[in-house]
């Protein structure tokens, strides 16, 4: 029987077949720059958008009631 493996076991190590060759490239140098993994980055920026967003929503029902 295989092991079950998370989802995020699953999907470590690669990148998002969506993001531009250049996107990535900048990422890899600002990995190089900061000696942190491109993978926490792309987690890193991906909580502080979801940080963002739900900020704005806030505000907006807020303003709203």
């Amino acid at each position: 029987m295989a092991a079950k493996t998370s989802p995020r076991q699953q999907i470590a190590g690669r990148y998002p077949p969506y993001l531009l060759a250049r996107q990535i490239a900048a990422l890899k140098k600002v990995s190089d720059d900061t000696e942190t993994p491109v993978q926490h980055l792309i987690r890193q920026a991906v909580d502080e958008y979801l940080e963002r967003r739900k900020k704005t929503r806030r505000r907006r029902a807020a303003v709203a009631s």
